[in-house]
């Protein structure tokens, strides 16, 4: 499930295809994990620069047994985490659309559409290629 500035996994959710999780929010259930921000349920603000850890506005997740991939779209990026992350505020292991995970602004930062993205928000994964 995606938030203001998170995405919450819950090992007590159904699994769907390749196992998609998504949080109980509406019965205040604490998720298993909170990825993004700063604070449970997303509603403090991040930090202004970007992180390995934080997210503004994520929108687009793919997630199965292997990797979670979020369009970080405010950051203007997509952060892919290797294995299930298992702890709050994991740092993501690989960021696509710009040239670090401190670096925000469309297009990486002006450095034209071929180096970045421009505010991303979905994900797409066909036989284990993104």
């Amino acid at each position: 499930m995606t938030s203001n500035f998170s995405v919450s996994i819950s090992s007590s959710a159904p699994a769907v295809g390749r196992k998609v999780y998504e949080a109980p929010m509406d019965v205040g259930a604490r998720p298993a994990v909170w990825l993004g921000a700063p604070s449970l349920f997303g509603l403090a603000l991040p930090d202004a620069s970007p992180t390995p850890s934080q997210m503004y506005a994520p929108r687009g997740v793919y997630f199965d047994d292997e990797v979670l991939i979020a369009c970080d779209t405010g950051n203007h990026r997509v952060l892919i985490w290797q294995g299930v992350p298992d702890k709050d505020h994991a740092e993501a292991d690989v960021v696509l659309g710009q040239p670090d995970f401190y670096s925000e602004g469309p297009n990486a930062g002006g450095r034209g559409p071929e180096n970045g993205a421009h505010l991303p928000t979905g994900v797409a994964v066909y036989e284990g290629k993104l």
